[in-house]
């Protein structure tokens, strides 16, 4: 083992212990397997296979070692799991480099046909210095679960009185333990539950409750809703189904998992006929018991010292949030941004149902928060709307001239064009917007990332460190969380936003990149290089508006916004008659006619399953087969049309584009010219050869 790793641990601690201590350790020597420590005796395992003494490993045999660890003076608790990682350190692997990979055996409990004390068939993952990763269950990705192959000697201590396990302190390992023994965890879930407990992974109840969602995921997704007015109501069969909800509920209270609170508002909603089955009970209490946890000052607190560490919160916001919590004075967590001075609570509610006038308002609003806070500069002025029917309901209503106009009018989109001018700069947006059907629909009144879009473009364009997030309001349903009439507008920086999302990716571009003046700039790059040339003046203006009126993040959506600039497709879309036929053609008006295929000869088969593609081009005739993969197109049909255009085009050629890392995701004809000058200022990412 020497001539493979240069050094061997054990590391091992409690669920609480991070990192997990080294218990010993020791340096091989090459050319054996002894270690610098006499305590690590390695020794090698043989086995009764035909021909070697080795372990059979479906083809190959390899050595398998025994490292008993002795004299650890590790004192433990009985009755108390722990945590332990055997790491051994590689030597690099001939001239590469990599190093030699360690390797813990394990075997699955059932078919080892014998004993095996304390399996559940799950592993954990440690870092390199003992940090939790991850917990493993073999099974995800083979055809069994396994645990690790292991032996513990030890002596009792005399004179310790052994610890007694205290099952009624309503901890949440005492719950796992009670939803184990009601049958409403068992097997490889409860072992599993049991330990995400214990390792901190599950802090709330909520999150127990969803385990019970998850072991109910094959129940029915759509069910009915009883009303107790119905003339049902009393039947026999509703009367049985009641009864029988009280019953799960009372069983699902009596582990411990519930909250008094959730419990009453559990048997209301039972009562009401919105809850007929199990799958129900569980999705409502989780959604009952995360509104109570996320208001629950114990839970919150760590929360909101993070928040206090990284001024999100001040401290007088802090102890205000904090006592308002423990006064149970806060039914919603939306209402948290009441303490928080760059983050403002709006309610649909105050405002007109005209969007002439709640638009601007809201807006107005907002913008005088960012600018008392001192988050934006220069002169607000007055905020416009214009509503443009949406082109897809003109088109869909063509073919529904027979319906109420009620019914049309529900179904009613715009584009909602928001526009105002600060700091003498005159800003746009795009927002959707559909009239309500009725008093309590909030969903379709505003769109709540187009009015954070807008000022998060004012704040990139004056280098602000902010951004401003829409904050849903939770509202509580049988069916779980809804929109409700408030909802809140923060302002973070980047740090704080790592925070206050928790775990660190919030998909908010931070980045100064485009800012209006480089939007122009590089608008003008395109109009410069001849990219547009195949555009009228009227599309060239309407991919500016188009642009004005969207919050750019990515070099696709200015490149995306004029005609036949760039193609964007999905993998997945093999679909009709002749699609290789329609991305050929797509391709043909993406090179202004450059590449002009004829005689196109689609093969797509779905009854025969099969696939091929031919066209003549400039008199020559290139056919290919291709792999036929249901709805999922052959990369190798793009790959075609680009080595026939590498040799038949002279005047440019195409190029596949990746924008998030997933492969070839569109294509864009450029010239040698256009693509020195796009690749210069970063506005292309090529594909790799690794196509999806």
């Amino acid at each position: 083992m020497g001539d493979w790793f240069n050094h061997i641990r054990l590391l091992g601690g409690t669920a609480s212990d991070e990192p997990l201590a080294i218990r010993t350790s020791g340096e091989l020597l090459q050319g054996s397997s002894a270690t610098s420590n006499s305590d690590i005796v390695i020794t090698p395992v043989t086995y009764p296979n035909p021909g070697s003494s080795n372990y059979f490993n479906f083809g190959p045999t390899i050595p398998i070692w025994q490292i008993d660890f002795h004299n650890l003076n590790w004192v433990i608790e009985g009755g108390r799991r722990y945590n332990f990682s055997v790491q051994g350190i590689g030597r690099q692997f001939l001239e590469t480099e990599y190093s030699h990979a360690w390797y813990n055996h394990a075997s699955n409990a059932a078919l080892s046909g014998t004993p095996q004390q304390g399996a559940d068939d799950l592993m954990s993952a440690f870092s390199h210095i003992g940090e939790f990763l991850y917990i493993i269950d073999a099974e995800e990705g083979w055809n069994k679960s396994a645990d690790l192959n292991i032996q513990i000697f030890g002596n009792v201590i005399e004179g310790v009185e052994e610890p007694v396990a205290n099952d009624d302190d309503g901890s949440l390992v005492a719950v796992v333990h009670n939803l184990n023994e009601a049958g409403l965890l068992d097997g490889k879930a409860y072992n599993r539950t049991l330990r995400e407990v214990e390792q901190g992974i599950i802090r709330a109840r909520s999150s127990l409750l969803q385990k019970l969602v998850v072991e109910q995921s094959g129940a029915r997704l759509f069910v009915s809703v009883i009303s107790p007015s119905s003339e049902s109501a009393n039947s026999p069969e509703v009367q049985a189904l009641l009864a029988q909800m009280h019953h799960q509920l009372e069983q699902l209270n009596n582990t411990g998992v519930l909250r008094e609170s959730v419990y009453n508002q559990l048997q209301n909603e039972i009562n009401s006929g919105y809850v007929p089955h199990a799958s129900v009970l569980y999705r409502a209490a989780v959604s009952l018991s995360r509104r109570e946890e996320a208001v629950d000052p114990e839970l919150v607190k760590p929360q909101l010292d993070d928040f206090q560490s990284v001024g999100i919160l001040s401290a007088q916001g802090y102890t205000s949030l904090l006592e308002a919590l423990e006064a149970s004075e806060l039914p919603n967590p939306i209402e948290f941004l009441r303490y928080i001075d760059r983050a403002q609570v709006l309610d649909l509610n105050d405002y007109s149902l005209d969007p002439q006038q709640y638009f601007p308002a809201i807006y107005q609003s907002v913008a005088q928060m960012l600018y008392q806070g001192g988050l934006i500069n220069g002169e607000i002025g007055e905020f416009n709307l214009e509503l443009i029917l949406d082109e897809v309901y003109e088109f869909n209503q063509s073919g529904l001239s027979n319906l109420s106009e009620t019914f049309a009018n529900e179904w009613r989109t715009y584009d909602a064009v928001v526009s105002v001018q600060i700091d003498d700069r005159t800003y746009q947006q795009s927002n959707y917007y559909s009239p309500p059907i009725s008093e309590r629909d909030f969903l379709s009144l505003i769109d709540r990332e187009g009015l954070v879009d807008l000022f998060n473009k004012v704040l990139r364009d004056q280098s602000s460190p902010y951004r401003l997030f829409s904050i849903p309001s939770f509202d509580y349903t049988f069916i779980g969380n809804v929109v409700s009439s408030e909802f809140g507008v923060i302002a973070l920086t980047e740090a704080q936003a790592d925070v206050y999302w928790e775990r660190g990716w919030h998909g908010t571009d931070y980045a100064n990149t485009f800012t209006s003046d480089r939007i122009a700039e590089i608008i003008t790059l395109l109009e410069d290089i001849e990219l547009l040339d195949h555009l009228s003046e009227a599309e060239i203006s309407e991919g500016k508006k188009q642009i004005a009126r969207q919050y750019i993040t990515h070099p696709y959506q200015l490149l995306s916004a004029f005609k036949d600039v760039i193609v964007l497709f999905d993998w997945e879309s093999a679909e009709g008659e002749n699609p290789y036929k329609y991305f050929l053609e797509e391709l043909a008006r993406l090179s202004q006619g450059n590449f002009n295929p004829t005689d196109i000869d689609d093969g797509f088969d779905w009854e025969n399953q099969i696939a091929s593609v031919a066209f003549t081009l400039n008199g020559t005739r290139y056919s290919t087969d291709l792999v036929f993969d249901g709805d999922w197109l052959d990369p190798s049909f793009f790959e075609f049309v680009e080595s026939v255009a590498a040799i038949e085009v002279p005047q440019g050629r195409f190029y596949p584009l990746s924008y998030y890392g997933h492969g070839t995701e569109g294509y864009i004809f450029l010239s040698d010219r256009q693509f020195e000058a796009l690749r210069m200022q970063q506005l292309i990412t090529l594909a790799t050869d690794e196509r999806n």
